[in-house]
């Protein structure tokens, strides 16, 4: 029952025709046997019923925005002064975690180059593991931990020269905080 009224409506106000005369020409009031109004649609329910027409209408409510009073709270514009400090020294130590992770990883890279120029001169590499025992250490695993260190010091220079400014500014930093 209440399908068909769903229909009804949704093609009404598809076809352009008003959902109150819609619904109006399908809806049957009559008493029922327990002496209660029912509104209906099926006609069986109702075989002697009129179609029932509504005796008002809902109007809508248009509201307009209170003015804001003096007690009200007024909404931050923009951040406290707390937390733009907060903010500043959050993006000041991150590019300072990576420029120290840079200048470590620099220094180990100068060190190992040192070895890998050792070896390529044909000479061998050793190693001492936690018990003093010597090992050797083959040239092509120098060679393959120096390119890892290469290429991660490439990441973080474009990180602390082109990513950290991007993800900055798209987080509404101020430009002096990473300078």
């Amino acid at each position: 029952m209440h399908r068909w009224r769903g229909w009804v409506l949704g093609v009404a106000l598809l076809g352009g025709v008003p959902p109150q005369a819609a619904a109006a020409a399908d809806l049957l009031r009559c008493t029922g046997p327990d002496g209660k109004t029912v509104f209906t649609d099926d006609k069986s329910v109702c075989p002697h019923a009129e179609p029932y027409q509504p005796s008002g209408s809902v109007h809508g409510v248009v509201t307009t925005p209170a003015a804001p009073s003096e007690d009200a709270p007024k909404a931050p514009d923009a951040k406290s002064a707390d937390a733009k400090a907060a903010d500043a020294e959050h993006w000041r130590q991150l590019k300072s975690q990576k420029e120290e992770e840079l200048r470590q990883l620099t220094s180990e890279e100068t060190m190992l180059r040192g070895y890998v120029n050792f070896c390529n001169d044909g000479h061998t590499v050793f190693s001492r593991d936690a018990a003093g025992v010597k090992e050797k250490i083959p040239c092509s695993q120098l060679h393959a931990r120096l390119s890892g260190l290469d290429a991660r010091a490439a990441q973080l220079r474009n990180y602390l020269e082109v990513e950290l400014p991007e993800e900055c500014r798209k987080a509404g930093c101020l430009p002096g905080w990473i300078r």
